[in-house]
């Protein structure tokens, strides 16, 4: 950006000082139009903090490709000002190193399985870090060249990754604003990581709480995770789970007309989204339809499995294993708009998470697009933590069955008998009879959220 440019944007800001009353500023990394679930929650903020009255800035990352969702661009066209920044030019010369250090350091045919482990850890974490000083280091040059000191009044920083925390912490620091909400989609640390690192990004999180005026959440259990350890941390944090939109009605009648519409003879579940191997577990799932299948509850050529999504691999090995591979329908990777379509048609949706003691709240984006779409919800819960989150959250709104593997036998005895009454409820009337509680799913509206986000600015 040359100084014309800087000049023209500092001239402009001293115009819009004298007339919005309320200015925020959005750092996150990941922001419309790219593809994804990792842009929607920034993205909805943006939208609808500017539908109440907020001037709204975004400071994001500036992919330069052509990938894109289109429909998010709607979202966006009234914002007033977008700034994407680019990684400086040593973040594409280290990767060229690191292509070479995972040679060298995965390479040994020698080393033991665990060592190769925390290798590839070390290296994907020391690139992750790398990769957010500089993003971080283009956004504060941006800002000493563009912004005003004390111009906005509230800056709301989501991470991942770290990048966004750091900037929205340097943007406090040195006086461009007063008031900093740093959002945490997930915590930090992760569980499954060397021992080292864990207590790396331990530190640099309690940092980032320590220093922000508000900390927000994405789920309950994420909350519970960061804040242990700290005393009288309740007041400054509270959960700001993600949620849906609606979906333009022209939208959602080409969805419905789609050429992919599934058989509407047959039972048709669908799981959207990634599988995350190791944690995300599908098993109960297709041992429920087995039994069912082998005691003749059910019908194998009246059941259908449409999987789209990046785990094409996992969940073709899993049909093998139950030899079900005749119901599977892989269409792996869609864009969103055949996501939906898919979701729309079918008549259950299928998710898989996780609950354990150090990694709780584990709520992906996709249970509150499925949400929305108010068809029920079989939700498997893997892990050594019992009482989910998220199925709570089913039983409280009726979205459908949640399945926790710590009681196995239990929960697929009432799998079993879930999918049957809604079996027989499509083979007998042609459709499932089912009602969820649309005035609690209205709460995670991102219009209801966006004012809970107000709320919390009102307070700093």
């Amino acid at each position: 950006m040359n100084d014309l440019e800087s000049k023209n944007i500092r001239e402009v800001s001293k115009e819009i000082s004298k007339t919005y009353s309320k200015k925020i500023l959005i750092v996150t990394y990941y922001f419309a139009p790219m593809p994804g679930i990792p842009p929607v929650r920034a993205t909805k903020f943006a939208k609808y903090l500017k539908k109440m009255g907020y001037f709204v800035d975004v400071l994001c990352f500036n992919p330069n490709d052509e990938s894109s969702n289109r429909e998010s661009l709607e979202d966006i066209k009234d914002l007033d000002n977008v700034f994407r920044i680019a990684h400086s030019k040593l973040l594409s010369d280290f990767i060229s190193i690191k292509k070479g250090l995972k040679r060298d350091i995965t390479g040994s045919t020698g080393d033991s399985l665990n060592t190769k482990i925390n290798n590839r850890y070390y290296l994907a974490w020391f690139f992750s870090i790398f990769k957010s000083l500089s993003w971080s280091c283009s956004c504060k040059s941006f800002i000493r060249q563009n912004f005003q000191k004390n111009y906005y009044d509230c800056v709301f920083a989501s991470s991942g990754p770290l990048a966004s925390l750091i900037v929205g912490l340097y943007l406090r620091k040195k006086g461009y604003t007063d008031k900093l909400i740093s959002d945490f989609r997930d915590p930090l640390t992760n569980e499954d990581s060397p021992s080292f690192i864990y207590k790396c990004m331990k530190l640099i999180q309690k940092s980032f709480i320590k220093k922000s005026d508000k900390i927000t959440t994405v789920s309950l259990g994420v909350k519970n995770v960061i804040s242990t350890g700290y005393k009288h941390i309740d007041s400054k944090i509270s959960v700001l789970s993600n949620g849906f939109d609606e979906l333009p009605s022209d939208f959602k009648n080409h969805c419905l007309l789609d050429k992919n519409k599934l058989d509407e003879n047959k039972l048709n579940f669908a799981y959207c989204g990634s599988l995350y191997r190791g944690k995300a577990d599908l098993s109960m799932f297709f041992t429920a339809l087995t039994e069912l299948i082998v005691d003749k509850q059910i019908d194998i050529d009246k059941i259908s499995f449409t999987y789209a999504g990046t785990g094409s691999a996992i969940i073709c090995s899993i049909a093998r294993q139950y030899a079900l591979e005749n119901i599977l329908n892989d269409k792996a990777f869609v864009e969103r708009d055949m996501s939906l379509s898919i979701q729309l048609s079918s008549d259950i949706l299928v998710m898989a998470t996780w609950n354990t003691k150090k990694e709780q709240g584990v709520i992906t984006g996709k249970f509150f697009e499925y949400m929305s779409n108010l068809k029920p919800i079989i939700c498997l819960v893997s892990g050594n933590e019992a009482k989910s989150e998220v199925a709570e959250m089913i039983y409280e709104m009726n979205l459908g069955l949640a399945c926790d593997y710590i009681e196995y036998q239990k929960n697929l005895n009432k799998l079993k008998r879930f999918i049957k009454i809604l079996y027989d409820q499509k083979m007998n009337n042609g459709k499932i009879d089912f009602s969820s509680n649309e005035s609690l799913i209205k709460n995670y509206h991102h219009k209801e959220l966006a004012k809970k986000l107000s709320s919390l600015i009102s307070e700093i």
